[in-house]
């Protein structure tokens, strides 16, 4: 979630910690979608370390539908 709006296509160095995680993680991420007048964004990881994936991946699975 951001308060800036970012265009789609737009690329993006972030920095952002997972629920219950003691590391940060570091990237790049394009832009593809956005929601809410661009509040909410919808990234492609570009560089995300082997280790990082695991952890977004078994984040994003936890998440379930909805």
């Amino acid at each position: 979630e951001t308060t800036e709006g970012f265009p789609v296509g737009c690329v993006l160095s972030l920095r952002f910690m997972l629920p219950g995680a003691s590391n940060l993680i570091s990237c790049t991420a394009l832009v593809r979608n956005q929601r809410n007048n661009g509040a909410l964004l919808g990234v492609q990881f570009l560089d995300l370390s082997q280790d990082d994936r695991r952890l977004v991946g078994a984040f994003v699975g936890d998440q379930g539908p909805g």
